[in-house]
């Protein structure tokens, strides 16, 4: 008999400890900051296939081809294809010239969020939220990580579209540009 009483009060015991256990209180919101952090993970992995050093190098290309194309480029009608090339180019360098700059920002926000969700991953499983402390605190995190997801996703694909861009029409731009020096040159002065 004392140990059927023993073993009813040790279950019991066990089952009151667990539903006291944050962990299995919270095992929604903990899967919720697993699956951002799963998600900051994908979202880094963009970012780090990103070859910023090419965007920058495809910046400098255009802006030596502009310099070039100001001062020996003088029509008295202008070549609508020569035009159509020169402003697809130029669309690389305006969209492509902070990417540096963007580089800093998407690795400063997903270093930021990673901490972020840890540390209240580690605060739920302490138990240090209310309910409602909890959910404005996942909800503020959430919404950041979404902000982050869609501005990486968006400067990903415009990266993508002016890469082939550059890479289509730089090469045809370069052969005028070539073309211009070439007859500037060879005109006496």
């Amino acid at each position: 008999m004392k140990m059927n009483a023993f073993l009813a009060v040790s279950v019991l015991m066990a089952l009151s400890l667990g539903s006291c256990d944050p962990a299995s209180q919270r095992s929604a919101e903990i899967k919720s900051i697993d699956s951002c952090l799963a998600l900051v993970d994908d979202l880094e992995k963009v970012l780090n296939g990103i070859e910023f050093d090419s965007l920058a190098m495809m910046v400098a290309h255009v802006e030596k081809n502009e310099e070039t194309i100001r001062e020996y480029y003088k029509p008295d009608t202008l070549d609508e294809r020569f035009g159509r090339l020169v402003t697809e180019c130029k669309g690389v360098r305006k969209t492509m010239a902070q990417s540096t700059k963007k580089k800093a920002q998407f690795t400063s926000e997903i270093v930021s969020l990673r901490k972020q969700l840890s540390d209240l991953r580690t605060d739920i499983l302490n138990g240090l939220f209310t309910d409602e402390e909890l959910k404005n605190n996942l909800d503020r995190e959430m919404k950041d990580l979404s902000i982050l997801e869609i501005a990486l996703t968006d400067f990903d694909s415009i990266q993508k579209l002016q890469s082939r861009i550059f890479y289509t029409d730089a090469p045809e731009v370069d052969l005028i540009v070539a073309d211009l020096i070439a007859k500037n040159d060879s005109i006496p002065d």
